[in-house]
């Protein structure tokens, strides 16, 4: 079963080919606000060199975030239009869970997003043999819970490490790609056992209200 994926959800925007799982290829967004202009061009591409078409797809995998609200959006509405287009289904993934450690890492991690004034989003997870495991859902945490949660024991994974680190002065932070090839996986287990949409409806992990909203009411409460 043949598998494409779209994850845009942060500055680090991926598309992919897969197949029962495992990765064929993968194209990386050079910058975040580079992707509303190039994410169907490079979808072409990627396609053209697997010798693909929509038609040929079993399913369409798309990050439903949290993240970036213009990039979650980006990302479902393409999923929603190739899915229409071709009647293919849809599988959502996590894009927080796209943040895992290397393969020769060995245990407690969090997956981390910045969320800006709103917090960090987290998703706990741990790594044994060479495969990393979530254990917790993903959580829109404040500053504070967040320096509680993290403790010397646990890898901080995420897509900006110089942003977090000025946040979280005390964490182990490392910066590493989302893994096309974990969220791949993730996207043929929830395809295995029909966690699907035949309709195009995706519940999006937005998980907070928007910066604008935010910022607004903070000002609002000055």
């Amino acid at each position: 079963m043949t598998a494409l994926l779209i994850d845009v959800a942060t500055s680090l925007g991926l598309v992919a080919i897969s197949r029962e799982g495992h990765l064929l290829a993968a194209k990386y967004f050079p910058a975040a606000f580079e992707t509303s202009r190039l994410l169907f061009p490079t979808l072409d591409e990627l396609m053209t060199e697997q010798n693909l078409t929509p038609s040929l797809l079993a399913y369409i995998a798309v990050g439903r975030g949290p993240g970036s609200y213009t990039g979650v959006r980006i990302a479902a509405a393409a999923a929603k239009a190739i899915g229409f287009a071709a009647a293919r289904p849809l599988v959502a993934v996590s894009s927080l869970e796209a943040y895992v450690p290397a393969s020769d890492y060995s245990g407690p991690f969090f997956a981390a997003i910045d969320a800006k004034i709103g917090g960090i989003y987290l998703a706990e997870g741990i790594c044994r043999d060479g495969t990393a495991t979530f254990i917790s859902p993903d959580e829109l945490v404040p500053l504070d819970v967040a320096c509680q949660k993290i403790t010397s024991n646990h890898l901080v994974v995420t897509p900006t490490r110089e942003l977090l680190a000025l946040r979280l002065p005390t964490a182990t932070i490392i910066e590493r790609k989302p893994s096309a090839e974990f969220l791949s996986s993730l996207a043929f287990a929830a395809f295995s056992r029909g966690q699907i949409s035949r309709d195009g409806s995706i519940e999006l992990a937005y998980l907070r209200r928007t910066q604008a909203e935010i910022e607004n009411n903070s000002g609002k409460k000055g």
